[in-house]
């Protein structure tokens, strides 16, 4: 059951025969009609980012089925686009080099030391860094098209509110809608195929590489996906 649910959900991610350049291409069109942040739909918004995580998921189970995660940073970057990160046991032993690499002042220090000071969740020393980019080339064009779409209300956001600084805008909404998209991940099937140690975490990152702000996000988003009805 565990081997239909990956390879139906990694087919998913990938267009099939005669289907057009794009997956994406009717939620391109639709989403750059959005004028204004009133007209953006945050439910859509947050089907698409649901949908892009479990396939970047899914394709991670399928490429890697024995290799156990101990955690997933899923990364809110300032280009309106979710990155996503993942590690193993081996993976955070074998990250002292990468971290080494791009630190300074540890030239004296031993690995166990540096791992010490890197900690488990230096996601850029990860294993597999930005993984979403190693998936079909099509699978990164959502966060493409988010920054287009997003970029451009974002610059007419701050000109309205130049006039009204109480004018609705759409960096809150965005990241209530991957928060929200982070919650369907946790309850949904490719989640659960992926194979986990038994202290596996997911964590959500802002921008800055740390929580801050999203914790009582995810309280909020969690508590909603719960009251949606089962599919």
């Amino acid at each position: 059951m565990r081997k239909l649910i990956l390879a139906l959900a990694l087919l998913a991610c990938v267009p099939a025969h005669g289907e057009g350049k794009s997956k994406y291409g009717e939620y391109k069109t639709t989403a750059e009609a959005w004028d204004k942040a009133e007209a953006v739909d945050w439910p859509r918004v947050t089907k698409e980012l649901g949908g892009y995580l479990t396939s970047v998921i899914a394709h991670f189970s399928a490429a890697h089925p024995d290799e156990p995660i101990y955690g997933i940073v899923i990364e809110s970057g300032e280009n309106w686009d979710l990155s996503v990160y993942l590690n193993t046991e081996k993976g955070y032993v074998d990250g002292v080099a990468a971290f080494r690499k791009n630190s300074t002042g540890l030239e004296d220090k031993t690995d166990e030391e540096v791992r010490k000071i890197m900690g488990r969740w230096h996601f850029n020393a990860w294993k597999y860094p930005s993984y979403h980019l190693k998936c079909p080339p099509d699978t990164n064009r959502l966060n493409e098209i988010h920054y287009e779409v997003f970029d451009a209300l974002f610059e007419q956001e701050w000109e309205s509110k130049k006039a009204d600084p109480n004018a609705p805008g759409v960096a809150d909404p965005f990241r209530f809608a991957a928060a929200e998209a982070i919650a369907m991940l946790e309850q949904s099937p490719e989640l659960k195929a992926l194979k986990k140690t038994d202290d596996f975490k997911l964590r959500y990152f802002d921008g800055d590489s740390l929580e801050w702000g999203t914790e009582k996000l995810m309280e909020k988003a969690r508590e909603k996906v719960k009251k949606q009805p089962e599919k």
